[in-house]
């Protein structure tokens, strides 16, 4: 406890005040976690967001970190779990995309949007929409612009096809070569850097959990060959769906991990 004074206008001395050192939180880390990122703990049943202090944690380590008021509940919990045990091999096979169930939520972003997942993936990896490292924004960003993006898309295809659709049997529409040149430009392209993003992203994975390549060229074709089954692949490596459900929407696809008990000191 240390005590601290100042003086009025008139030169007296005021009451001193007392400042008394932060109340602690001591965790032991449930499993071993990189650094920033944020995990549920409880507390008398009090659920408190706990933040990964600078060096990251190793699992059964005992750390400690300010007790969270409520200027600092965190707004989103980002659990991202880097087990060692799973270094330097794939948790799985690429065909095993039915491992937690045929209508798993992850399994169905692959099939039917797989860049979001891809940007659900890179979030976790802290990468922007490009695969490289997002030192500013810690690829908080990244699934909002690939959202955006993946709409914008959609609507420009959609509004050049729609005349294709409009009474097509009795009334058959034809683009004409400005439109049909717009189309086949923003297809090709967006399928290009949807390959493009996988390949690297791929690449960054391995690279994360220091997986070896099997051969020449396995990311690009592996991408080619079956990029849903990828895709999905990459999202089982860097989340654990035994103890985390998964998310359609959100910023990283995975939700909010099961409370941790830990001590309270003063």
């Amino acid at each position: 406890m240390k005590k601290t004074g100042e003086q009025n206008s008139d030169g007296f001395s005021k009451r001193p005040s007392l400042s008394f050192p932060p109340r602690m939180v001591e965790i032991v880390a449930p499993c071993t976690m990189v650094e920033g990122f944020t995990f549920m703990a409880t507390h008398d049943g009090e659920s408190l967001p706990i933040t990964v202090p600078r060096g990251g944690v190793q699992q059964g380590q005992v750390f400690s970190v300010p007790y969270p008021g409520q200027r600092e509940v965190a707004t989103e919990i980002t659990p991202f779990f880097l087990h060692h045990t799973d270094e330097g091999y794939w948790k799985d096979d690429w065909w095993q995309c039915c491992r937690y169930g045929s209508c798993h939520v992850s399994l169905w972003n692959a099939m039917c949007c797989p860049q979001l997942l891809a940007a659900q993936i890179l979030t976790r990896l802290q990468l922007n929409m490009w695969g490289n490292s997002d030192h500013r924004h810690h690829g908080k960003r990244t699934f909002r612009t690939m959202f955006i993006l993946v709409v914008v898309y959609w609507c420009w295809i959609l509004a050049l096809t729609f005349p294709l659709s409009y009474n097509i049997q009795t009334d058959p529409v034809v683009l004409s070569p400005f439109t049909s040149f717009l189309y086949n430009f923003v297809s090709w392209g967006f399928g290009f850097y949807t390959w493009f993003l996988l390949t690297k992203l791929r690449a960054a994975v391995r690279a994360r959990f220091k997986i070896p390549s099997s051969w020449w060229g396995e990311d690009t074709c592996m991408i080619l060959w079956c990029s849903c089954c990828s895709v999905s692949q990459m999202a089982r490596q860097t989340a654990n769906y035994e103890q985390h459900s998964a998310i359609c929407c959100s910023t990283t696809g995975i939700g909010a991990p099961l409370p941790y008990e830990s001590i309270l000191t003063v």
